[in-house]
């Protein structure tokens, strides 16, 4: 638990004050940068697997990992989690994260999500954007949301939308 709260606060310190990126910028970003992407799934899910442990955050412990981070960092990634879901790596990417009073919001290149073939919680309709599921989000009052959005087959974005009721 300790290591998610520590989480949190570093992506808010080192993303709080950038724009948030737009559905078309997150998916042209991607695409622009698949190969980096790839590879960065590579070695990140290669570091993974060799933890005891299921659950894990690529920090700058070793050699590997600060140049796994210093490569990710290439493309405007914040952070590495990685974790063991029915013996697959599935990694969570972190590229944008704000907090305004009781409202957090988190947007994420995700690699091998689960969510990937769920739907959101909106009336299973799927918002054409990032701005349409926030607005979506509010008007109905939600306290909890997360729209995802396949890139292809093995990544997503992902935009958790929190509210403190």
């Amino acid at each position: 638990m300790t290591r998610i709260t520590f989480l949190t606060v570093l992506i808010a310190a080192l993303t709080g004050c950038s724009p948030r990126p737009s559905s078309d910028e997150l998916t042209a970003h991607f695409r622009e940068n698949r190969s980096t992407f790839s590879m960065l799934a590579t070695l990140a899910c290669r570091v993974g697997n060799a933890q005891d442990e299921d659950v894990y955050h690529i920090g700058t412990g070793s050699q590997n990992e600060k140049a796994i981070l210093a490569l990710a960092d290439t493309v405007d990634i914040d952070g590495i989690n990685y974790r063991t879901v029915e013996g697959r790596c599935t990694l969570k990417m972190p590229v944008w994260y704000d907090e305004d009073g009781d409202t957090r919001m988190l947007i994420s290149y995700r690699f091998n999500d689960p969510l990937q073939t769920q739907s959101n919680n909106i009336d299973q309709s799927h918002p054409e954007s990032i701005d349409e599921f926030i607005e979506i989000s509010q008007q109905q009052q939600m306290s909890e949301n997360k729209l995802v959005t396949p890139l292809s087959k093995h990544w997503n974005y992902s935009v958790s939308y929190k509210k403190s009721v």
